[in-house]
């Protein structure tokens, strides 16, 4: 390791960071004649005498344990400003903790394993993460020791005060909080402003602590003391362990279990001692050595990923699919693959990336976006799919392990070609016919926003929430990029559609109508955009697509679960039967993902998107 990456290792504070454990030390050498009573075979042999329930039980406490110590990284990364995925900062806070805990050191033990963790960074630059690490590390050090001495002292009170004094100190918590929230003290504008990541800190070390001591508990035959004052024990000798920065604490954290236990045999403390460093120490500080180990060995620290834009970069604008108005109304994004290819439009999740659509911008055979997708997947710890992607972009996923599946049809149009007087669209014609009998009306380009409001709150009453992610929800941001078509009858406005247009392609989205609109009103909308685009000359025209639709050719039981899917909800009916009036091209659509148990979640995740009201 350069020692110019970690300049942040002055002697000053290694000083800091040493002097404590010399100071245990010295302590350790006082009490040595006390300690030198035990017999270390007794104690293995009293150890080797627990069952395998114990070890189990153990186990399970450990995990939930370290479950709430994952959670301390993603909170102080989004306090600090810091762009960790939630998923990579969980993942570096439990193992910098399991290290850190058994090795000692914390300050710089845990700034060497985040600094790994971060060695696939998308700023390519070491020092920067060095820094990053550091940082973070005094950040989520300084909040857990102060989240531990807050419960250590709430504990404390709530064991040893009678009732009237605990409502006494309840009411004169509640007064200082009060008063401190009215105060006008410049640090408590940052209090307020971090009360909930405050909150929920202290929230998470009181659950990392109370399960840490069950494993201790666990050890311990539970007929000899009870277990609020072994949880009160355990969090002062952890405390101290801790402050002194020995590895693991040893020596503090035993002598003071054993001063403030008096009461306790040492011949039965001992051995669950032993047993609670092997499940909490030992095989945490482990499992995260190895995994480090693996990712030091077949990952590259410096390894190239892509760049994410709020807009569309100038050089993709002509090649930008419609669906790039969705950005303007959405949490959708432009990623752009790390050798400048491609691009696509991503929507990131806590757990998931999702790529809407296909690449757009770069070569058929390209795929340098799926690349660095993939490996931002790796490094963020997300999982990633593909929805809704064409028959080319399966293959070229296929060719890397994904797996693709078929799910849905797109109707797409050729406006130059659209004959209404086949056979195939009679249907089509009665429908333009009934319109024109009511006297409905279609004007193209207006935006009328109080009245295009009306009409979908009116929707919305009637239908329910609008889906989102693959498709617009009204509003004014997304109307004003897209192409409109509005119906009257009567002077009045009665219905509206909308596309989502880009060089040669227009995508329909918003169809929206008033409740006892006459038939036919939004056939003849979507006709009205049909001539046009044929006299603008525009390539295609895309209806959208309809999921688990009769033209989806699946085998097996995966045609089964899709046709049970698509006669049991009439929506899906009525939406495919709208697209089959205007006879389209059906062209298959994919759902890609890195396997079956990965396609369930990214699926789970995409469905959140689609349905969620307020996004992902």
């Amino acid at each position: 390791m350069n020692h110019n990456k970690l300049q942040f290792l002055t002697p000053r504070v290694i000083l800091r960071t040493t002097l404590p454990a010399l100071c245990s030390l010295f302590f350790i050498w006082l009490f040595y004649g006390h300690i030198s009573e035990f017999d270390p075979v007794a104690i293995w042999g009293e150890v080797s005498r627990y069952g395998v329930k114990v070890w189990a039980v153990a186990c399970l406490f450990t995990w939930v344990s370290f479950v709430a110590v994952s959670r301390y990284d993603p909170i102080v990364t989004k306090v600090l400003g810091q762009d960790v995925p939630t998923m990579r900062a969980a993942s570096m806070a439990w193992k910098a903790i399991a290290v850190s805990q058994l090795v000692g050191f914390g300050v710089i033990t845990g700034t060497i394993v985040r600094w790994i963790e971060l060695g696939r960074a998308q700023s390519k630059d070491p020092e920067k993460n060095a820094m990053q690490a550091f940082k973070l590390t005094i950040a989520v050090t300084a909040c857990f020791l102060t989240a531990w001495f807050a419960v250590t002292l709430l504990t404390s009170a709530a064991l040893h005060l009678d009732k009237p004094e605990m409502l006494v100190l309840g009411f004169g918590i509640c007064v200082l909080i009060v008063a401190l929230g009215k105060a006008n003290f410049r640090f408590m504008s940052t209090v307020r402003k971090y009360r909930r990541e405050g909150a929920a800190f202290i929230l998470l070390t009181f659950v990392d602590s109370i399960f840490a001591a069950l494993v201790l508990y666990t050890f311990l035959p539970t007929e000899i003391t009870p277990f609020s004052a072994v949880y009160l024990a355990f969090l002062l000798s952890y405390l101290v362990g801790l402050v002194s920065g020995l590895p693991g604490g040893v020596g503090p954290f035993e002598i003071c279990m054993l001063t403030l236990l008096p009461a306790f045999d040492p011949i039965l403390l001992a051995p669950a001692l032993v047993g609670f460093r092997i499940v909490y120490f030992a095989v945490p500080a482990i499992i995260a050595v190895t995994l480090l180990g693996l990712q030091v060995r077949t990952t590259h620290p410096l390894a190239l990923s892509g760049s994410t834009y709020a807009k569309i970069p100038a050089r993709f604008h002509n090649a930008a699919p419609p669906e790039t108005d969705l950005m303007c109304a959405s949490q959708l994004t432009c990623f752009v693959a790390a050798n400048q290819s491609e691009a696509s439009l991503v929507l990131r999740t806590k757990k998931t990336i999702i790529q809407l659509g296909d690449p757009f911008g770069g070569l058929p055979s390209s795929s340098g976006v799926l690349a660095s997708l993939r490996d931002e997947a790796r490094w963020s710890k997300r999982s990633l799919c593909l929805y809704r992607c064409c028959n080319a972009m399966a293959q070229r996923a296929q060719q890397v392990g994904m797996k693709a599946y078929k799910f849905s049809a797109e109707a797409i149009l050729k406006p130059t070609h659209f004959d209404l007087n086949i056979p195939a669209r009679s249907g089509l014609r009665r429908k333009l016919r009934k319109s024109l009998k009511e006297g409905v009306t279609v004007n193209s380009q207006t935006l009328n926003i109080k009245e295009l409001s009306e009409i979908d709150v009116e929707w919305t009453a009637a239908h329910g929430q609008a889906r989102g992610f693959s498709t617009g929800r009204f509003s004014k941001d997304l109307v004003q990029h897209q192409r409109l078509y509005v119906a009257y009858q009567d002077g009045s406005a009665i219905a509206f559609i909308s596309f989502s247009t880009s060089d040669g392609r227009w995508l329909l989205d918003l169809i929206r109508y008033r409740t006892g609109c006459p038939d036919g009103s939004t056939y003849a909308l979507v006709n009205r955009a049909i001539e046009e685009a044929c006299f603008l000359e525009v390539d295609c025209v895309s209806l959208g697509s309809v999921p688990f639709s009769p033209v989806v050719q699946s085998n097996g039981k995966l045609g089964w679960i899709l046709g049970q899917i698509y006669n049991r909800n009439s929506s899906l009916k009525g939406l495919y039967q709208f697209k089959k009036y205007f006879d389209p091209d059906w062209q298959d659509r994919y759902f890609i993902a890195n396997g079956l148990v990965s396609g369930f979640l990214t699926s789970t995740a995409v469905f959140r998107a689609i349905f969620s009201h307020d996004g992902p």
